[in-house]
């Protein structure tokens, strides 16, 4: 698809690290989950990286907060400097 062809979003909602929405996304205004994400990034985590990654973090900590209720273990790899598990643990 041309780039003239691409739809466009009058009132984008959302709109970073490749994800454009017009849906509702008031983890961007979640105290608990925007401190935590923040943290994470204090921490180095997003250094090299063209951007911030906001709701690809509100996915995964929604996910682990659901697979933490389940019964068992819950581990995550590949955490890098831990961005996404932070978010968990707030």
């Amino acid at each position: 698809m041309a780039m003239s062809d691409a739809p466009i979003i009058p009132s984008p909602t959302y709109a970073d690290d490749g994800l454009i929405s017009q849906h509702v996304s008031d983890f961007l205004t979640n105290p608990k989950f925007m401190d935590s994400y923040n943290l994470g990034k204090q921490g180095g985590a997003l250094n090299m990286h063209p951007g911030d990654i906001h709701y690809r973090a509100y996915v995964a900590c929604w996910a682990a907060k659901y697979a933490t209720a389940l019964e068992g273990d819950f581990v995550e790899c590949g955490v890098g400097k831990g961005l996404l598990s932070k978010g968990t643990s707030a």
